[in-house]
């Protein structure tokens, strides 16, 4: 059977990582860069870590999207994940200057993609997103309650950004 899967955003990368590529896979994208509205290419607003898909990865730049109005702009990520198998490790840090602000590690298992594996995961947590939007504005709330300094916005450029 041959697989066809349109865009290399976030979901599209997923879904190529799942299914077994000895099936002919084919990734079809219209941009010059992988990771859809994440933008990881080497544009302005991402981040490129290349070869994502086949191999460890060990890369370190510095932040370029303001997400969270708690960090500021002049940090730096250093990125490390094993290779891609039966289990997947994506581990981030967060520098400011030397000093390491965060230090995370998220550990997968893979599983198939099918329909029974789909329907059971929106059976176990039917809610996600809104668990997840509202932990978000929970911690917020505490970070804001502890008095933690806000990072304003940065300007805008004024030069339109591609999509």
């Amino acid at each position: 059977m041959k697989i066809v899967i349109i865009g290399a955003g976030i979901s599209g990368l997923t879904a190529a990582r799942q299914l077994d590529q000895e099936r002919g896979l084919t990734i079809f994208e219209a941009n010059d860069y992988l990771g859809g509205h994440t933008r990881s290419g080497s544009g302005r607003t991402g981040y490129g870590v290349p070869g994502l898909l086949a191999m460890a990865q060990r890369a370190e730049f510095p932040k370029a999207m303001h997400v969270s109005p708690f960090m500021p702009m002049d940090l730096r990520y250093g990125w490390h994940s094993t290779p891609p198998g039966l289990h997947l490790a994506v581990h981030l840090d967060v520098f400011k200057g030397p000093s390491r602000l965060l230090d995370t590690t998220l550990s997968l298992r893979r599983q198939p993609l099918d329909a029974r594996s789909m329907s059971s995961v929106l059976l176990r947590f039917p809610l996600m997103t809104l668990k997840v939007i509202a932990a978000i504005h929970w911690e917020a709330l505490r970070l804001l309650l502890k008095r933690i300094p806000l990072s304003p916005h940065p300007p805008n450029s004024g030069k339109p950004t591609e999509n």
